[in-house]
């Protein structure tokens, strides 16, 4: 794998990584909602983990990097913000409802919305990891959104 897809891949990790320890400690601000936060944390958990594999996939190359237009700039902008936002919620400044809109727009705005463009140039045991991951966060923004519905009612 290229330097750059290596670096890449760790940022993709420590994205997915801090989204599930601010999942977390949402899940500790609040308790009636403990079991939602808490799954999706896992997920996020088990994404990292399957970036860690490709991670080791000697056939990953530079197609991904090309394929995948987001620069490691931008992800580490990501990591800061949500870095920023996990502070401020472990000092208990969120209502629910702001948690699960804050939550909503990182999803809305995930990296992952990006596998989806991965072309057939990649091969396909990562095409797969990929879609699922965009899959994954397909169906966190549709729990977010049902549960933040819910929670205006």
């Amino acid at each position: 794998m290229s330097s750059g897809a290596h670096v890449l891949l760790g940022l993709l990790i420590k994205n997915e990584l801090v989204i599930r320890e601010l999942y977390e400690t949402f899940a500790k601000m609040f308790p009636d909602h403990h079991s939602f936060w808490h799954r999706i944390a896992l997920d996020e958990k088990k994404h990292a983990d399957w970036l860690e594999m490709l991670r080791f996939e000697p056939i990953l190359n530079d197609a991904f990097l090309k394929d995948f237009a987001v620069k490691p700039q931008t992800i580490e902008s990501s990591i800061s913000y949500i870095e920023q936002l996990i502070e401020k919620a472990q000092g208990g400044h969120y209502r629910l409802l702001e948690a699960l809109c804050l939550a909503r727009d990182i999803e809305n705005s995930l990296l992952e919305k990006q596998f989806s463009n991965i072309s057939n140039s990649v091969p396909e045991e990562i095409r797969l990891v990929l879609m699922q991951l965009a899959d994954d966060t397909q169906r966190h923004r549709n729990e977010l959104m049902a549960t933040l519905n819910s929670a205006t009612q």
